[in-house]
């Protein structure tokens, strides 16, 4: 259920962001002798960020055609891996 109350709205970015940055922090801290050029890193997350307008029409779509709940979210995480593959 979609919802405009600001608390939930930035509470939900902020879940999404944090742990990409973790991950972005901790890769390049690992990656110091051979670092992956920072243009490709950045249009990796740009293409992530990007992936929504495709992930949400597609994830509508799984929500119409599965009945269970439980099924519901694993389409829709198998969604955003496949889109995210594709990018």
């Amino acid at each position: 259920m979609p919802t405009n109350d600001p608390k939930i709205l930035i509470f939900s970015a902020l879940i999404g962001i944090v742990p990409a940055l973790f991950w972005l922090w901790f890769w390049l801290k690992e990656d110091k002798e051979k670092p992956e050029p920072s243009g490709i890193l950045t249009l990796c997350f740009i293409a992530g960020m990007l992936s929504i307008f495709f992930v949400l029409p597609l994830e509508k779509l799984a929500r119409s055609l599965v009945a269970q709940e439980k099924w519901q979210v694993v389409s829709w995480a198998a969604i955003e891996e496949i889109v995210n593959i594709w990018l």
